[in-house]
């Protein structure tokens, strides 16, 4: 699992933190509030577009408006996440990280 782009991590972000699903508004609203991001309805479409085509979200329609929830998990893309920087930044080796991370070395 490849790392989303900034503003679909913010999305996503939104999404995990809610225990239900959220209309375009709201995500928008929240993104704004938390995160200073600023979307017209078009971004925001075309955001949440993508992750419906990457498969990170599914959308439903209740009467006039679209509710969106999470398809991933958490766990499973920061998990992922995660190993990549490993990987890439430290050739894998955990321990190294976590001694950098502590001790600063």
């Amino acid at each position: 699992m490849k790392r989303l782009p900034e503003a679909e991590e913010i999305i996503m972000s939104i999404i995990w933190r809610t225990e239900t699903e959220l209309t375009m508004a709201e995500i928008k609203e929240q993104a704004e509030a938390k995160y200073k991001k600023v979307w017209k309805p078009q971004t925001a479409s075309t955001l949440l577009a993508r992750l419906r085509n990457k498969q990170y979200i599914y959308m439903y329609h209740r009467g006039r408006q679209c509710f969106y929830g999470p398809l991933i998990k958490k766990d499973d893309y920061s998990r992922s996440v995660f190993q990549t920087f490993i990987e890439y930044l430290y050739d894998g080796n955990v321990q190294k990280f976590k001694e950098e991370a502590i001790i600063g070395k």
